[in-house]
């Protein structure tokens, strides 16, 4: 396979992106084959071995890197640098600016894809994680559950790694062996530091090189083929229809579920990674003259009661993301758009923890 020239923006074609998909889904079959045999089999021996060893030179070594494969740095530098080179395409028409717009693009909407495979399927299965199993059991699940500590299957810092090496072997396919030797050292530290068992390590390697195929299938769609916008749209309703089953109105648990107000209307989804950190997701529509819909996805910052001019504390949230639009006319003239997002917003919850409100700029 020879180096790739770059997508067409928006459009992927050619023999080498066709190569590449067949390589990553001939990878992903034997890797599910182990996944399904080391939890039966490896995870809590493995486990066992690791708690053994713990305060050695490699556990040491693994806590230290393991957190290099969070997601939102990732997200940060691909957004910023699709808005950095459109900015220099603009001003200069240079081809060269454009075909990396394309790969910046491409490297969001990958980890963006495998991102939201990752927390359905991390909410459906409800696999415990090894370090809150005192026993090291490896068969404990409770499926269609929003603890933290049951979302253990897959790893999402092991889909992250190899979404990222599935990414840089499109680009520089020669060189695969280096990118996803260095995914399988780096997402092994998340079993060797006991977040995941090493079954949950393998299925989010499937989940990141899966996504990135899946990415490159959906920018390949062109006119009179199966529009792009009604695979994501599937993937947004089976995202939000896992909520209710994970979120409880009456406390403050990691999900809300709202509505977007306004044109367009739709609905809205906030996970909550942390007190400072989330992801949100909202699908919309507008059903004026020029009818469409939105879906969107951030990850978000938060700093919390940054402004408190009464009795009701405010909350900052800021943060990058991506969306797809796709609008049309009576006319039936559809166009659909990929773009980033950089959001800020206010949100209070009255002192309470049924209900939160947020106003948002768009920037």
């Amino acid at each position: 396979m020879q180096r790739n020239p770059g997508p067409s923006f928006l459009i992927v074609s050619g023999q080498n992106w066709i190569s590449v998909g067949r390589f990553l889904i001939s990878a992903c079959l034997p890797l599910l084959v182990i996944t399904f045999f080391s939890i039966w089999f490896l995870d809590s021996g493995a486990a066992h071995y690791f708690k053994s060893n713990y305060g050695n030179p490699l556990h040491l070594w693994a806590r230290s890197t393991t957190d290099i494969a969070s997601a939102g740095p990732y997200f940060g530098l691909t957004a910023g640098c699709f808005l950095l080179f459109s900015v220099a395409f603009r001003m200069t028409r240079n081809e060269s600016w454009r075909r990396a717009r394309s790969w910046a693009l491409f490297g969001f909407l990958s980890l963006a894809t495998g991102g939201i495979l990752v927390q359905v399927l991390k909410h459906i299965i409800g696999r415990k994680r090894p370090y809150a199993e005192a026993a090291l059991s490896s068969h404990e699940f409770s499926p269609l559950t929003g603890d933290y500590e049951y979302h253990s299957l897959p790893s999402g810092h092991s889909q992250v790694l190899f979404s990222l090496a599935s990414i840089l072997t499109t680009i520089w396919p020669k060189a695969w062996w280096l990118w996803m030797g260095s995914a399988t050292a780096l997402a092994v530290t998340r079993a060797i530091t006991l977040n995941h068992w090493l079954s949950d390590v393998v299925a989010g390697g499937v989940v990141g090189m899966f996504g990135t195929v899946l990415t490159i299938r959906l920018l390949s769609y062109k006119k009179n083929t199966w529009h792009v916008g009604a695979i994501l749209k599937m993937v947004a309703f089976v995202f939000l229809i896992s909520v209710p089953y994970t979120s409880s109105a009456d406390t403050a648990g990691p999900f809300g579920l709202g509505l977007v107000v306004g044109d367009p209307t739709g609905l809205s989804a906030n996970y909550r990674l942390s007190a400072e950190r989330s992801v949100d997701a909202a699908v919309a529509w507008s059903f004026g003259y020029r009818s469409g819909f939105e879906l969107h996805s951030d990850y978000l910052w938060h700093r919390n009661g940054i402004l408190k001019p009464g009795k009701f504390a405010f909350d900052l949230h800021y943060g990058v993301g991506g969306r797809l639009i796709s609008i049309g006319d009576r006319n039936s003239n559809e166009r659909t758009f990929f773009g980033p997002r950089f959001p800020v917003g206010l949100s209070t919850n009255f002192n309470q923890t049924a209900l939160e409100v947020f106003a948002e700029l768009d920037l």
